[in-house]
């Protein structure tokens, strides 16, 4: 059975940093905390792996992006 981790779950290691995060790094994070062989799921898509996730997160604008790298805009998460 494959694994599948809500897109929440990957803001809140991002947040659990403390610091912006870049690309390489949260892919790193993901893979160590959740698998490498883990699948993604948001609210609205199923199915991605850790880039299409970043690349969802990233197009529905919950991340900030800074020369530093990545952090998580804590306004643009849904709470349900």
């Amino acid at each position: 059975m494959i694994k599948s981790v809500h897109g929440h779950d990957v803001m809140a290691l991002m947040q659990a940093q403390q610091k912006p995060v870049s690309a390489e790094e949260l892919r790193a994070l993901m893979i160590a905390e959740f698998g490498a062989d883990t699948q993604y799921h948001t609210c609205s898509k199923e199915g991605m792996s850790a880039d299409e996730l970043i690349d969802f997160l990233r197009s529905k604008k919950k991340f900030l992006e800074s020369e530093s790298g990545w952090e998580v805009d804590a306004r643009r998460i849904c709470n349900h």
